[in-house]
């Protein structure tokens, strides 16, 4: 009765925490991508909207794109794109289960760990809405976050159950007399912890049915899971000392024996924890591999160990009174030293009352040193990016805040009526308010405008914030207003080299061309391997007509980064424009082989190719375009060049189609009134709907066109109606000689020696 008691108590929880992290995150599945970091990880990255393909899975394993090698999120973002395309609701759908995942995992590992339900719960609820964690799961970037936390969460259930295994197994064997006090101690905790724990029934503690024992399994299987948590983010490094705090409490694998000989060293648990720390350094080694390019030291030592300290002070500060939260907070220009020696004494004080306290309260220690600890990779002293701190870096650390804030709120040595009751209205309360805040912070993450706009509102000089809005409202088309947070940015950062490219483009886009350029040209001076710089000159060099020197441009901003598919189709719209037709429809070619569905280049890659002569390729792209995109427009070139290419009958069929979708398209009538009146197919001719095609573009051009009136004269011939043919080509002469035609003049004068001859004109077979 009791263990179906438990059960459900579980059960209960799990549903209610997930009930309520879902309905308060679930605004984020109407949200947009953001302009910082989402363009490199999804929405202007190639590999990722391939969608997850063989090549797609190998980019993810071979690339350190992004400063880190991080191959599961990859895989993730790919997998995303296949299921859901590039609608955002789904992106941020697949970041909130795992955070909903993260927070049930938490409360299992948790409980199973200590039996305690109530603090369980608690601290998984604080886990789960707080407002610092919005970041992580509002921001589709950082699913490295709730990805790799949900492989952290397996390899502690994995960890847990393999401590259980292997001590229900040394429980079980043979044992010296003097051990014997200390093993049925053990044995008899083993068994409570089975029946509060477990409702499967086993063969033995620690052994499976065939009788090896299961911990060498949950010990490998652990491995395995950190493994892929830190292919999901390398901020999983110091798992090997969360292990060993975990072995301290809860799993008390220090306890001594009554001669003060310990059951498990700490030579022996180092030593268990050598796999964990050897995964932990290789994932080191990949990441400043792939970081080093990305680490900044602009900064002295000194002034990270500075920010570094009072960082952990600040995080603790807004975990507690949460709000003016930001995507990014600017590396401070000065540190004042009281606010150094503030952050030391907090720092050091809380160390020391929680070690004081170590047996009497062993949870405080472990979850003040699991939150000094884990934060460790991502303080700063090594700083890739130009932030102080992060919310996003407390996703794991607060964990260990979380811990010492449930099981302390539960030790309170204060009696009063009711207490259990108290306190579980207390808990709702802060899992109320909390809900709120995030509820609120949420609404910032809405699209990049309301997420800059609150940035700007609650920090100061934040060059980043401006350049990150003045870019989404200059592609909203607010030029002006894109132009002053460029201006802002540059101002704060002079040698801010992305926000002087901007700016440098818009002010070209405004007109101001000499200005544009120069803020283009010193953008490049500061940093020669900046993106689209280039691309912007060569834009605004085509734009003046000075093809030659966009060329220039192009292919500079390509040497820098071959997969602009901006640069490469500038580059062929410049070279068609110098006339060099095969080179542009090369350019637009290798568009296509990282675009293939755009219908777009489909179609001007099959203009140019027809220019160059290549018919047979021109209509291959041609055909794919209309498949593509079934418009009249690009049905009227394929028409044109499967004419060319002597296919009439396709050719035909094309202005068809054309006609159905614009009826009244006086080139789709005239042309195809051509081909049934002149083709030298015969099973293509027929007059009489040539007739009613040609006469009806007459028609509408109130028979003034002399071309038209020419193609009615010639479906007039192949009706059999010479004297309408001779008629209407006299007409047509007439039109072309007074509008200066004289070639349309000249070709009606020889039409109409065959009509008066009886006979109708028949377009010459394609060699």
């Amino acid at each position: 009765m009791e263990l179906n008691f438990n059960r459900r108590s579980i059960i209960l929880v799990c549903a209610l925490l997930g009930a309520v992290t879902l309905a308060t995150y679930w605004p984020v599945t109407h949200h947009d991508f953001v302009n910082i970091d989402d363009q490199e990880y999804v929405t202007l990255n190639p590999a990722v909207q391939a969608g997850l393909t063989w090549k797609a899975a190998a980019c993810a394993f071979t690339t350190g794109h992004a400063s880190n090698w991080h191959p599961l999120t990859w895989l993730s973002h790919m997998l995303d794109v296949q299921l859901f395309g590039m609608d955002p609701g789904g992106h941020h759908l697949t970041s909130l289960l795992l955070h909903a995942a993260n927070a049930l995992l938490l409360f299992l590992v948790l409980k199973r760990m200590t039996g305690a339900l109530y603090c369980s719960a608690f601290a998984a609820t604080l886990f789960a809405l707080h407002p610092l964690h919005v970041e992580s799961v509002a921001w589709i970037s950082e699913r490295k976050d709730v990805l790799s936390t949900f492989f952290l969460m397996l390899t502690l259930m994995a960890y847990v159950s393999y401590v259980k295994s292997k001590t229900a197994a040394q429980a079980s064997e043979p044992a010296h007399p003097y051990l014997k006090e200390v093993q049925e101690t053990a044995s008899d905790r083993v068994a409570s912890a089975a029946q509060t724990e477990s409702h499967d029934p086993a063969p033995g503690p620690g052994h499976s049915a065939a009788g090896k024992p299961r911990f060498a399994f949950w010990y490998v299987l652990a491995l395995l899971l950190f493994t892929l948590g830190l292919m999901s983010k390398p901020m999983l490094v110091t798992l090997p000392f969360v292990l060993l705090l975990l072995d301290y409490w809860p799993l008390r694998r220090f306890e001594f024996k009554s001669q003060k000989e310990e059951v498990n060293t700490l030579p022996g648990l180092l030593k268990e924890k050598l796999p964990f720390v050897g995964l932990s350094a290789a994932s080191c080694a990949v990441t400043l591999l792939v970081q080093h390019k990305g680490i900044l030291t602009d900064h002295p030592v000194t002034t990270r160990i500075a920010n570094a300290l009072v960082s952990y002070t600040l995080y603790l500060k807004q975990m507690i009174w949460p709000v003016d939260l930001a995507v990014f907070y600017p590396y401070p220009r000065s540190i004042r030293p009281g606010q150094v020696i503030f952050a030391v004494i907090v720092l050091t004080g809380i160390s020391v009352f929680a070690l004081v306290h170590l047996r009497k309260w062993p949870w405080l220690a472990v979850g003040w040193l699991w939150y000094l600890g884990t934060l460790v990779p991502v303080i700063g002293i090594v700083r890739v990016g130009g932030h102080s701190m992060a919310d996003r870096y407390t996703y794991v650390p607060l964990i260990g805040i979380f811990v010492a804030i449930a099981w302390g709120a539960a030790n309170l040595k204060v009696h009063w009526p009711n207490q259990r009751i108290h306190l579980l209205a207390a808990a709702s309360l802060v899992a109320g308010v909390l809900a709120v805040l995030t509820s609120g912070q949420l609404r910032h993450w809405q699209n990049s405008e309301t997420l800059f706009r609150h940035a700007l509102a609650v920090t100061a000089d934040n060059a980043l914030a401006h350049h990150s809005l003045g870019d989404f409202l200059g592609r909203q088309g607010k030029i002006d207003e894109a132009a002053t947070h460029f201006e802002e940015a540059v101002k704060i950062k002079p040698d801010y080299a992305e926000a002087l490219n901007d700016l440098g483009l818009t002010e070209v886009l405004m007109g101001r061309i000499q200005e544009g350029v120069s803020n283009c040209h010193a953008a490049i001076a500061l940093q020669p391997d900046i993106v689209n710089a280039h691309f912007n000159l060569g834009w605004t060099l085509s734009v003046q007509g000075r093809r030659e020197e966009a060329v220039a441009e192009y292919e500079a901003e390509l040497r820098l980064n071959p997969a602009s598919i901006d640069a490469r189709k500038g580059l062929g719209d410049a070279l068609a424009g110098l006339g060099r037709a095969a080179a542009a429809a090369a350019q637009f070619q290798q568009v296509l082989q990282l675009k293939p569905d755009d219908a777009e280049v489909q179609w001007r890659c099959g203009r140019l190719l027809a220019q160059a002569g290549n018919l047979m390729q021109a209509l291959d792209h041609l055909r794919e375009a209309v498949r593509l995109h079934p418009a009249a427009r690009l049905r009227l070139d394929l028409a044109l060049v499967l004419t060319a290419a002597g296919q009439p009958a396709a050719a035909a069929a094309q202005y068809r189609e054309m006609l159905r979708e614009e009826p009244e398209s006086v080139v789709a009538l005239n042309n195809l009134a051509w081909i049934l009146a002149a083709s030298s197919s015969d099973g293509v001719r027929n007059g009489a709907e040539a007739v009613t095609a040609a006469e009806r573009a007459c028609q509408l051009t109130e028979f003034r066109q002399p071309v038209f009136m020419g193609t009615l004269a010639a479906a007039y011939a192949e009706a059999g109606r010479f004297e309408d043919a001779i008629r209407t080509s006299e007409k047509a002469m007439a039109l072309a000689t007074a509008s200066g035609q004289k070639q349309v003049a000249e070709k009606n004068q020889k039409l109409l020696e065959l009509y008066r001859a009886g006979k109708p004109f028949r377009e010459p077979l394609k060699q």
